[in-house]
């Protein structure tokens, strides 16, 4: 299969550091504090200076943003205007989400915030950011704890092997969390139960993890070590492993049965889910620190050195 061209790409202010989001018709993307968004094309849509901490995530309501002053700012999808603002709770740099018409977020500092005014402290540790199914939110701690909360509090909590990296992912009936080595466990990979917390397995594995896995078929593993690991949602076993020349940055994307993954030499990678079988490779230039979105046949990505990339 031959590899992708490069069909534009833009030039923002700083490093794109987080996810690349989209609605399926528009691309929106945060870099020097701003919100971007574009068309497919690469046409500049609107610029919203808005102070941006975090990933843009995209509900029916609008744009929900994190902001440097603690607030989640609320934007308009096809003007960028701020529609409303939370109040000031703490920094955070977390994708907010929204459970039953309330905005709700986690802090720094191990708290969980909601647009009605409610906090509850969560963890005395560091929190990774959340996932979201729009009844509960899953959110690990670095004290080795995973949790599900919805707008009431805590609902279960589960123990970990390690510290939680990356961001919880959620399937249909479990929750996938990533752990850090920690005395005499390896880095592991987590499924537990998602209505009821509880385990259903622990897999060692043998990289430290770089990112939160990708959730399709197989549950998709980026490691540091440069190699991608695929494991079976079931039971937890490695299916494949595939060699790489540099370590993973970003969580991959997947998209008909395909992967997209970026490393920290960037370099783009696409590797079949069923295998693990490389069907391309093509240099960027640049480190992948924007996760990869696929829209409309296209992937588009952002890199360190602040381009945003469409590739087809």
């Amino acid at each position: 299969m031959a590899r992708p061209a490069v069909q534009w790409s833009l030039t923002l202010p700083g490093p794109l550091t987080y996810p690349v989001t989209t609605d399926g018709e528009a691309i929106f993307a945060v870099s020097g504090g701003n919100v971007y968004s574009l068309e497919v094309t690469g046409l500049k849509r609107w610029t919203a200076r808005v102070q941006a901490a975090g990933p843009v995530v995209v509900d029916t309501a609008g744009l929900l943003v994190p902001t440097q002053s603690g607030r989640i700012a609320l934007l308009e999808t096809e003007t960028g205007k701020v529609i409303t603002e939370t109040e000031p709770i703490s920094s955070t740099h977390a994708a907010p989400s929204v459970l039953g018409g309330v905005i709700v977020w986690v802090t720094s500092d191990g708290l969980f915030a909601t647009s009605a005014g409610d906090v509850h402290q969560l963890s005395t540790t560091p929190l990774t950011d959340l996932a979201s199914d729009g009844q509960r939110i899953y959110v690990g701690s670095r004290g080795g704890r995973l949790m599900a909360v919805d707008v009431g509090g805590v609902v279960w909590e589960a123990e970990l092997p390690g510290p939680a990296i990356g961001h919880p992912v959620v399937g249909d009936d479990a929750v996938y969390i990533a752990t850090a080595p920690q005395g005499e466990a390896d880095a592991s990979l987590v499924a537990v139960g998602r209505s009821d917390g509880v385990m259903r397995w622990t897999s060692p594995i043998s990289s430290t993890v770089a990112a939160s896995p990708a959730l399709g078929s197989l549950l998709i593993v980026p490691g540091l070590s440069g190699d991608l690991f695929a494991m079976d949602l079931r039971h937890g076993g490695i299916r494949w492993r595939a060699p790489g020349l540099a370590g993973f940055s970003v969580q991959p994307a997947i998209a008909n049965e395909t992967i997209y993954a970026g490393n920290a030499d960037g370099r783009l990678y696409r590797v079949d889910i069923h295998d693990g079988g490389e069907a391309w490779s093509v240099e960027l230039g640049a480190p992948i620190t924007g996760e990869p979105a696929m829209v409309k046949g296209r992937i588009v990505i952002g890199l360190s050195d602040g381009r945003l990339m469409c590739l087809q």
